[in-house]
């Protein structure tokens, strides 16, 4: 039998994920700059005439990259995970060229891949880890002030981040 991501992480990591596209948004937006920008991203816009959400791609190292959307993140090469912004529910991806809108990844199957998938959320706990150094726990409290979906208080966010990378990385090792 194909182990299967346990229902209590897919139900964790959706509503930190949820939170944390909300706050990439909230970084893109930030008065001072652009802070995916400012970490090395580079943005894509769709082209004229086609509807979709900009694309933010930071490369990583041996070929692997990050794209952010408002609607989800990829990470990996050619094949790799991605994860909706609604649902946990890691999906294996062959990813050549430019996307949109989440429906291209419509009908994928779920990935089993635990370690990428444990990767994505360890790169994350990074990249938080950053912001509160760079920017402070008071600019993610600010950005969380007006949203009133957010999972925990900005103060627990990296620390939730953190433990349910841990999770993740023993039930991939596991």
């Amino acid at each position: 039998m194909m182990r299967r991501l346990p229902v209590a992480l897919q139900k964790q990591g959706g509503r930190l994920l949820h939170q944390q596209c909300w706050l990439w948004g909230q970084d893109i937006r930030r008065k001072e700059g652009n802070v995916l920008i400012d970490r090395g991203f580079r943005r894509v816009r769709p082209p004229e005439g086609v509807e979709g959400s900009s694309q933010y791609t930071l490369p990583l190292c041996e070929g692997q990259h990050v794209r952010l959307w408002g609607f989800g993140i990829y990470y990996g090469a050619e094949q790799g995970v991605y994860l909706n912004r609604f649902a946990f529910r890691p999906l294996e991806v062959s990813l050549a060229g430019d996307v949109w809108t989440p429906k291209a990844f419509a009908a994928l199957p779920v990935s089993r891949d635990f370690k990428t998938i444990a990767g994505v959320v360890r790169w994350i706990v990074a990249y938080e880890a950053c912001v509160q150094e760079e920017l402070g726990v008071a600019y993610r409290m600010r950005c969380l002030a007006g949203w009133r979906k957010r999972a925990l208080p900005p103060c627990e966010h990296l620390h939730a981040w953190t433990e349910f990378a841990g999770a993740l990385t023993a039930f991939a090792e596991g």
